[in-house]
């Protein structure tokens, strides 16, 4: 006989949930986040499965699964499943920061990537705000914007997200230092503005 601590029962009580999902979705399943203890709750739901799409036929089978999984550990814990597209980002976004790790690793990704961005002949500031700005997590100012510097941009954001193993989301917001209005609004938001 096999005796789980509370927390254990979560555990593996997700990852049974987890592999019945894959076996029954495949490549329809896009994502999953189960928050650390089944307490926790975002819109008051302990997991995120995000699919290509929703039907009706995929939320009876995710709550059939969802049961099956639950009897089988007698009812020790409760899913609360949260089912999204992936064109919900706000969603899984929001599941994602409510991870201590996720909160900690966007922070270092964060000071990485304004180091790594520095380096750039054509970066006049970089701007870190405590909370998210217009739907951004650091703002990048330029003296003209252009594809070649959006690009650059891009590759060094992606080359960091890698870095982190994608637990850590950047989203830049490019202005120029004509942009006076958004540079305020962003310099209000940095720990002691």
């Amino acid at each position: 006989m096999i005796t789980f601590v509370k927390k254990d029962i979560w555990n593996y009580l997700i990852l049974q949930y987890l592999q019945e999902l894959v076996k029954k979705f495949e490549d329809k399943l896009i994502g999953f986040v189960a928050l650390d203890e089944q307490e926790q709750n975002v819109y008051e739901s302990n997991v995120l499965i995000v699919l290509k799409e929703i039907n009706t036929e995929y939320i009876k089978e995710i709550l059939r699964i969802k049961r099956e999984v639950e009897k089988k550990f007698e009812d020790k814990a409760v899913i609360s499943p949260y089912i999204a597209t992936e064109e919900e980002k706000d969603v899984i976004e929001t599941f994602l920061k409510s991870q201590p790790e996720h909160e900690e690793n966007s922070k270092l990704a964060l000071e990485n990537f304004e180091s790594e961005i520095k380096k750039l002949p054509f970066i006049l500031e970089v701007i870190i705000p405590t909370e998210r700005i217009y739907e951004s997590n650091v703002l990048i100012v330029l003296k003209e914007i252009n594809t070649e510097y959006i690009k650059e941009i891009l590759r060094i954001k992606r080359e960091v997200e890698k870095k982190f193993e994608d637990k850590a989301v950047i989203s830049p917001y490019i202005a120029t230092e004509e942009e006076k209005d958004v540079i305020e609004t962003f310099k209000r938001n940095i720990k002691g503005g």
